[in-house]
């Protein structure tokens, strides 16, 4: 029975714990978990304030500086590729690739017109009452050579851009013969697209078909949107598929692309580094300060729980002990980076968890990898008190310590799971 001597949990407890019965198991883990999110409030807001030093100092700015231009260098590349379009490049910001292929849709849906205005109403005004805004306005014209983001990219980028061969080896094809190839090769993975491939001239959609997409985007009534979503598919795998061209050219790879994996890897660092040691020392504020001064192993949570901790000989724990539990505690405690992630300014950004954080000769080291092996590590020390008729973790057998509970006092040896038929 819990009945604590008195009511006030941060009265000593010393004299109580000779006489005191191993903690229940739930409360262990209360306790921890209490110690934890006090841990994790205190580690964000440590954080916060250690990645605003970090953040104005010299070498930080430089190397965030150089990985920014490089991030534009690659952006600007694939701009003037005509394989992306910038809504705001100051902000690093793309249009999404099926806002293109919806521009490249409207202007095929023209085309489609302009060959057989039987089948289609007048798709014009409609599509233009709906798709307003500067970043729609020239896509109001009849597809071909001169506005279609792939023709450009392989007639005119590719052509400018390909010393040795390094982005397309046309070999027997002029550039307008493989970028018929180029469209007639992505078309067929899309049974319901069908094009019509005049000699020489730009392919266009079936009527039927672009009257399909066209009523999807004017949302007629009872639309249909597999045939629209097969032109974005299409549309989007070939503006990939150019994006990976420029990015797999030798001169990027062996030069710019080397330079942003570096500047890339230093930020990285920098505020992986900041976070664990913030976790470290919001630990040793939140868990070590109150050991020290409660004595007796006791944190917050343990003292909210009426806990402490003595040798298993049943003598008062040294403080070395404490210290050193302590640091540990620490380490087994950076997994909660994950959580912190997930908060403002990241909100779960693959830079601090998932990219490079530590790279040994060809092997890359990152945050996750490192949350993943202390989170197993510290489920096994709570492993073993499931396993411990006196519910001693892997820590308390290794410093020879007992957790026990002060408000059961002189209670008989009995095991947890036969306490409710005592």
């Amino acid at each position: 029975m819990r009945n604590g001597p008195d009511k006030n949990p941060f009265r000593g407890v010393s004299d109580l714990l000779a006489r005191a019965f191993p903690a229940k198991r739930l409360h262990h883990f209360l306790s921890y978990l209490i110690d934890l999110v006090l841990v994790f409030i205190v580690s964000y807001l440590v954080f916060l304030g250690g990645k605003s030093i970090v953040e104005s100092g010299s070498g930080y700015k430089k190397n965030n500086a150089r990985y920014e231009e490089e991030i534009t260098y690659f952006q600007d590349m694939i701009v003037d590729a005509h394989v992306a379009e910038y809504l705001n490049r100051d902000a690093h910001l793309l249009a999404d690739n099926e806002d293109l292929s919806v521009k490249m849709a409207i202007s095929h849906i023209l085309l489609s017109y302009s060959k057989d205005d039987t089948a289609l109403p007048d798709p014009y005004q409609k599509l233009k009452d709906i798709y307003v805004g500067s970043f729609y306005d020239d896509c109001f014209v009849k597809a071909d050579f001169n506005n279609d983001y792939l023709a450009k990219f392989i007639l005119d980028y590719v052509p400018a851009h390909n010393e040795n061969n390094e982005l397309i080896n046309f070999a027997d094809k002029t550039p307008n013969q493989y970028f018929l190839s180029f469209y007639q090769k992505h078309a067929s993975s899309y049974s319901s697209l069908k094009f019509v491939y005049p000699d020489g001239e730009f392919p266009y959609l079936k009527p039927e078909i672009a009257n399909e997409i066209y009523r999807y985007l004017i949302k007629d009534d009872n639309f249909d949107r597999t045939k629209y979503d097969d032109f974005v598919n299409f549309y989007i795998s070939m503006l990939e598929d150019g994006e990976d061209i420029v990015f797999n050219a030798k001169s990027y790879q062996n030069t710019h692309y080397k330079d942003y994996i570096y500047y890339r890897q230093k930020v990285t660092s920098a505020l992986d580094t900041t976070l664990i040691i913030s976790i470290v020392i919001a630990y040793l504020i939140v868990v070590l300060t109150p050991m020290l001064i409660f004595k007796d192993g006791r944190s917050f949570g343990k003292i909210f729980l009426r806990l402490g901790v003595m040798n298993y000989d049943k003598s008062e724990v040294e403080t070395w002990k404490v210290i050193l539990r302590s640091v540990l505690g620490a380490i087994s405690s950076i997994f909660i980076a994950f959580f912190l992630a997930l908060l403002p300014p990241f909100n779960g950004s693959s830079l601090i968890l998932y990219l490079p954080y530590i790279t040994i000769g060809s092997m890359s080291i990152a945050m996750i990898n490192i949350i993943l092996i202390i989170f197993v590590l510290a489920s096994l020390n709570g492993i073993f008190m499931l396993l411990t008729h006196e519910k001693r973790s892997l820590s308390d057998l290794i410093f020879k310590t007992i957790t026990v509970d002060v408000t059961l006092l002189d209670e008989p040896d009995y095991d947890e799971k036969n306490e409710s038929n005592s």
